[in-house]
């Protein structure tokens, strides 16, 4: 088993670093490997079937898919599609091979535990329209936060990997140097609250997030900014934990 994670795909905007020419490796890779998107997944987004083209891109590749959301999805349709079980955590089955982690779930996947919490606030929602282009349901709810916080305390708030589509916010002001004054919008929220206190207090190897559109800030050593790379789980625990 082997596990990729990479930033936002944006349906097909930014799809094509999987695509086999960018992503050669991946013609190597059986179900048993995860490819993971870091939210903004997009490809959720009508709730009908002007949905299943790439859906089906996906379900085709020879690995499995795994997604956190991000803001950029149809939070209403994801809410209300039916609700599975996968290595000990719940689910969304978008297809077979093409799966939804939940937010505030624990998965174990060959040893490794996985916490898994997506959402984020959209800086561009001013210029959205409800129901259509954005969905209230992209921030995280109260009994979310408290949900994701009683279960990672079940498990000794210890796990191994952490993905997310924001950032903690001591994260937030690296982010602001990186782009400058003009990306501000990017202020504390609950989530990034509780992502904080997850930072202090929460016992992981390594953390991952997209949003930001960016790759590998020079930021904290436990955690991965990610939007063109595609890393492996394995190499990046060799090289930030030898």
């Amino acid at each position: 088993m082997t596990i990729y994670i990479t930033g936002d795909t944006h349906q097909d905007i930014d799809v094509h670093k999987l695509s086999s020419r960018a992503f050669p490796l991946g013609k190597t890779l059986k179900r048993n490997d995860y490819v993971v998107v870091c939210g903004d997944f997009g490809c959720i987004w009508h709730g009908d079937n002007r949905d299943d083209y790439w859906l089906d891109w996906y379900e085709s590749k020879p690995w499995t898919t795994l997604f956190v959301d991000g803001n950029h999805e149809n939070h209403e349709v994801l809410s209300n599609m039916e609700v599975g079980k996968w290595h000990g955590g719940k689910v969304h089955y978008v297809r077979e091979h093409v799966i939804h982690l939940m937010r505030g779930e624990v998965y174990t996947v060959d040893g490794l535990k996985i916490f898994s919490m997506g959402g984020a606030r959209s800086t561009d929602r001013e210029w959205r329209t409800e129901g259509v282009s954005w969905w209230p349901g992209e921030m995280a709810s109260a009994s979310e936060i408290e949900y994701a916080l009683t279960n990672l305390e079940a498990h000794n708030m210890q796990v191994d990997v952490v993905l997310t589509h924001t950032a903690p916010n001591y994260l937030l002001r690296s982010i602001e140097k990186h782009y400058g004054a003009t990306w501000k919008e990017f202020d504390e929220d609950p989530l990034t609250n509780f992502f904080e206190h997850l930072r202090e207090n929460l016992t992981f190897r390594q953390w991952f997030f997209g949003h930001f559109h960016t790759d590998a800030l020079d930021l904290d050593s436990k955690f991965t900014a990610l939007y063109n790379n595609i890393v492996s789980l394995d190499e990046i625990f060799n090289l930030k934990h030898c």
